[in-house]
């Protein structure tokens, strides 16, 4: 049988996941802001990538309340959140923006 994973292990990586999750998602909401419009980011996966977090830190309160993955899902829940509504608040900036790519093309 395989050993398990030591706690202080597990912690670094679950942190190192959050750390890393930030990375990803903090720059494109930082792009989207300074240009006013989020590009061909798609309204639907941003839903479902939404309530997948908000499915997991459920089921995380439910089932450990690990201290260290509802922070995790948590940001991950709020950062989608946010893209979700620069979808909502650039949309008519993100219509110019591809109306305009599109003439270039």
């Amino acid at each position: 049988a395989a050993a398990a994973t030591p706690v202080d292990a597990a912690w670094v990586l679950s942190g190192l996941s959050v750390a890393a999750n930030v990375g990803a998602l903090a720059p494109q909401i930082l792009q989207n802001k300074k240009q006013r419009h989020t590009g061909a980011l798609s309204p639907a996966t941003l839903k479902m990538r939404c309530l997948g977090a908000v499915a997991r830190l459920l089921t995380t309160l439910h089932d450990s309340a690990d201290t260290i993955l509802v922070l995790g899902f948590a940001t991950s829940v709020a950062l989608n959140a946010v893209l979700l509504l620069q979808v909502r608040a650039y949309a008519a900036g993100t219509a110019d923006a591809l109306a305009k790519k599109k003439k270039r093309a």
